[in-house]
Parts: structure tokens; C-alpha cells; sequence
């Protein structure tokens, strides 16, 4: 199955996984078409099997480096939206594989698995490197990033015990249960009723 689907939105971000075709004419036909359906997209991140390799470094010593109008089609869609291939970037002149298959006894050795982003998200990748796993004749495309447009939360509340022996803190506290406890949800539900009253106590001064 060759397919391209989107994986999730995070802020402006738009990740599409690929698998694309071993037949030229139809790796090109699939690059065409999905030129077509990344007009509206902005910050991408294009992975996977791309099925195609960019340069001999790509391939073995003894494999043949073979003209491919799939891979033109999918250089001009590059050039198109700015992509770059970050791990070529961050690995340049490295001769390395990311998949090794065994065809009639002879190791057949390439570089077809790629991260493909816009330029301007080149800062947001911190490491990037191929692990190889018996699981699969493809290496696995690991890739620690930053943060993307995250928002940071508060971080997990924690009681600061010295509050403890603070009487007038503590008459606060007393004053608020009793409160609470007038609440309804104290006799449907006192475990959620006990967690709004820890996020009343929570922000108090």
C-alpha cells in the first residue's frame, strides 16, 4: 500500500508519514499528487519510505546509481516548498544506509528513509540518526526535537510544608473546608469535591 497521511497538528506544524512506490512512473505520479495536496500546508515534516535515494552516497559502492523521474519529481517538490533533508544536512558527506536487504545472496545496501522539513525548522532538531533493529530490513529514523509552539503548563503543585506551621495559613485552610463542605458534590462525589478544594487551597495567598 502507498499512501501519505497526516499524523497529527501541533500548532502550525504538519507531519504527513510517506510510503511511496517502487515503480518509477508511479513514485512520480505520487510525488505529482502530493504537490497537489500541500498548497495550504506551512511548516512541514515529511517521513518515511521514500523509496528513492538523492546521490550516490545513498547507495552502496557496487549499486548501480540509476537516472529516477520519481525522485526529480520529488526534488522540484523540495525546491518547491523549501524541504531539506535534515539528517544529509546534519550528516553531510556521511555514507550510511537505511536499509539492507539480501537479493539472491548479494546485500543490496541504501538510504531511502528520510526526514524531509521546511528549512526554517532546522533549529527545532536537536539529533537525528538512523538505529538499525532486526525487526525490519529498514533502520529506524530516531529524532529528538525542541519544543514546537508547546505551551508550558505550571508544573505539578506541591505543598510547601512550612505552610504548616503557619496558624494563620492553617485557619484559611480550616475556613475553606468548612466552606466546601456545603457544596453538594461533598455527598455525590468527595473525590472530586476533595479536588476542587485542593485547587481552591492552591490559589489562595
Amino acid at each position: 500500500m502507498h499512501y501519505c497521511e497526516n499524523g497529527y497538528r501541533r500548532g502550525n506544524v504538519f507531519v504527513c508519514n510517506v510510503h511511496a512506490p517502487n515503480a518509477e512512473a508511479e513514485k512520480k505520479m505520487f510525488f505529482n499528487n502530493l504537490n497537489g495536496h500541500m498548497e495550504k500546508w506551512e511548516n512541514i515534516i515529511l517521513m518515511g519510505d521514500f523509496n528513492t535515494v538523492f546521490s550516490r552516497l545513498d547507495i552502496a559502492n557496487d549499486m548501480v546509481y540509476k537516472r529516477d523521474s520519481g525522485r526529480e519529481e520529488l526534488l522540484k517538490l523540495m525546491d518547491k516548498y523549501d524541504l531539506i533533508d535534515i539528517w544529509r544536512e546534519k550528516s553531510e558527506g556521511i555514507k550510511y544506509f537505511s536499509r539492507r536487504q539480501l537479493v539472491k545472496d548479494k546485500m543490496k545496501q541504501s538510504r531511502i528513509d528520510f526526514m524531509l522539513i521546511t528549512r526554517n525548522m532546522e533549529r527545532k532538531i536537536d539529533k537525528i540518526y538512523y538505529k538499525m533493529t532486526s525487526l525490519s530490513d529498514h533502520g529506524v529514523l530516531m529524532v529528538h526535537m525542541n519544543e514546537i509552539g508547546v505551551e508550558r503548563g505550571k508544573g505539578i503543585w506541591c505543598l510547601n510544608n512550612e505552610l504548616l506551621i503557619d496558624e494563620g495559613y492553617k485557619m484559611k485552610i480550616v475556613e475553606i473546608i468548612m466552606k466546601e463542605r456545603e457544596n453538594g458534590m461533598y455527598e455525590e462525589d468527595k473525590r472530586v469535591w476533595w479536588d476542587n478544594v485542593k485547587y481552591v487551597i492552591k490559589n489562595i495567598q
